[in-house]
């Protein structure tokens, strides 16, 4: 039970993991488990400071509801979430735009594993910018390590907070 999904989680479950790995095989992993921690603290120092370059407490986001956990870590205002689409009512559809178009929202971020055409819809419909990400390490190239998916996911928000600010300035200049 828990997160994995946030720097703090993933440390806490490759502490428990390697630990129990280590007792039950009879093998040392303290260095292996050193790194990955190692790796986990320099990912998430490196979102804290974009994250606070760009603002992100002020940036307001709807996403699907197992990356919430995530984007809020990274700093980013979620403001709604939604459950797998196929569970969505009309009025629960309704309702998110509603809260779009109502707060103000920047990004809608869909969940690769789940869907990633809905979001892309939402985002259409409100002006905000549509961010998709992944909740499995190795699902996209380069993802294969908990730091690097967190590293891929924020970069993932970041790039599109930019694209979000700069097509907001545009429009404002029409």
């Amino acid at each position: 039970p828990g997160a994995y999904n946030t720097p703090e989680g993933a440390k806490s479950y490759i502490r428990g993991v390697g630990g129990n790995l280590s007792q039950i095989l009879d093998i040392d992993l303290d260095s292996k488990i050193s790194g990955m921690m190692n790796d986990i603290d320099d990912v998430s120092d490196w979102m804290t400071s974009q994250a606070e370059k760009l603002q992100a407490s002020n940036i307001k986001v709807i996403c699907m509801a197992w990356l919430r956990t995530f984007i809020e870590s990274v700093g980013y205002n979620v403001v709604s979430t939604y459950n797998p689409p196929e569970t969505l009512s009309a009025n629960d559809i309704t309702s998110l735009i509603e809260t779009a178009q109502n707060e103000g929202v920047s990004l809608i971020i869909d969940n690769l594993q789940i869907d990633v055409e809905f979001g892309a819809e939402i985002a259409s419909q409100v002006g905000a910018e549509h961010v998709v990400l992944t909740n499995f390490p190795g699902a996209i190239p380069t993802t294969e390590t908990l730091s690097k998916m967190f590293r891929y996911n924020a970069e993932q928000l970041f790039n599109g907070t930019i694209t979000w600010e700069t097509t907001s300035a545009l429009r404002a200049e029409k």
